[in-house]
């Protein structure tokens, strides 16, 4: 019976150290789990965000998403890139409405483009978007966005 007691003992003792260094095991990985979902589900931003200064860590991306309407032939497209060194344009995507099959878009119907863009280097940069007719000059839209990396 001695001999079991010991075991029993034992056992206790090696659950009790194995839970005392759980929070720190947790602690360490909480500031990686949190990184790791921001990665994943990173930021969006839209025309309401125009004109604003953002803060993003080195490694992050970060989206904007905008509106268009289809039906005049206007489209979402970059007047002025970041400064590659800082942020880097990776690039855009359009998005068009849920009741619509992509391979045949109801004419007019809205649309979104999303522009992805990631830190690269610290730093203070700007871009610029604005939504023109395609093969006008002039913008019927702006939007433009200053982002510091550390």
């Amino acid at each position: 019976m001695n001999l079991r007691r010991v075991s029993t003992v034992a056992a206790l003792v090696a659950s009790a150290a194995t839970a005392a260094a759980l929070p720190a095991v947790t602690a360490q990985a909480a500031p990686a789990a949190a990184a790791a979902a921001k990665a994943s589900h990173p930021h969006v931003y839209h025309l309401s965000d125009r004109g604003r200064t953002v803060h993003v860590a080195k490694g992050e991306r970060f989206k904007v998403s905008l509106q268009q309407a289809t039906d005049g032939g206007y489209e979402w497209v970059v007047t002025k890139h970041p400064d590659a060194s800082i942020l880097k344009y990776v690039g855009s995507k359009t998005h068009v409405a849920k009741q619509q099959d992509p391979a045949h878009p109801i004419a007019g119907a809205p649309t979104k483009e999303v522009f992805t863009f990631r830190a690269v280097g610290s730093g203070t940069t700007s871009f610029k978007l604005a939504e023109k007719r395609f093969g006008r000059e002039k913008a019927v839209k702006r939007f433009k966005m200053t982002v510091k990396v550390s």
